[in-house]
């Protein structure tokens, strides 16, 4: 299910873009497959049925709302279920989670307000504001690429004061990391556990989507992914 969060989300951003209709209708395939995927508590784990995790739940969260930004169609009663699960691994009003159960850990916690930006919290709610200053006050990992692609877009989508300074050392950590000679010039790879079955492809990927965050050119990075 990581795998399908994932690929649907690239399809359902693609079909934004572009409005290909032979895109727009293997996206919508995509999201039924998820759809149907779903635990009855509301969450996603790494097969169809399992009972869920925040981390995969976070993959599915974001490409049902991309789908949505799409135009394509996510039955009510499968958001209904995924913030049931949200709400039982959330801790502090809704400030924090956990990964099954309630707890205030970083990566669980970073996609936990995210999935919230994206769902019906406006990105002015008070609770999304203390998650986002403990996210800041914990600051960018070094190699923890995961948590930091999740932790950014919380901080960028809520004009946090302290986006600037995390993204300023972010960034920094990114160009003095990057590879720059042999067939990895230009790629990234950092010896952290979340990333490292994807290996060098991932945490590229995750270093050039944390890097667009500003030019917010993929739809779910633009302003009509979350509410006002």
């Amino acid at each position: 299910m990581y795998g399908q969060g994932i690929a649907t989300l690239a399809l359902c951003e693609a079909a934004g873009v572009t409005g290909d209709l032979q895109l727009l209708a293997d996206a919508q395939e995509a999201i039924r497959f998820i759809v149907a995927a779903q635990h009855p508590a509301g969450g996603w784990r790494y097969f169809p049925g399992q009972a869920g995790d925040t981390t995969v739940l976070g993959w599915q969260w974001m490409a049902l709302r991309s789908g949505e930004l799409a135009g394509l169609d996510v039955p009510p009663d499968t958001w209904q279920r995924a913030r049931h699960f949200l709400d039982s691994v959330a801790t502090d009003g809704g400030t924090a989670y956990g990964y099954q159960r309630p707890a205030r850990e970083p990566t669980p916690s970073a996609i936990g307000l995210a999935c919230r930006l994206y769902g019906d919290w406006s990105r002015t709610d008070e609770r999304i504001a203390q998650g986002a200053e403990w996210l800041a006050a914990v600051g960018p990992s070094m190699d923890d690429m995961y948590y930091n692609y999740y932790a950014a877009q919380v901080l960028h989508h809520t004009d946090s004061p302290h986006w600037p300074a995390f993204r300023q050392k972010l960034r920094h950590r990114l160009e003095a990391s990057q590879a720059t000679s042999g067939h990895e010039a230009g790629s990234w790879s950092f010896p952290d556990v979340h990333t490292q079955p994807g290996g060098r492809l991932c945490d590229t990927a995750l270093a050039l989507l944390i890097l667009e965050l500003d030019d917010r050119r993929l739809p779910l990075f633009g302003l009509r992914s979350t509410r006002p």
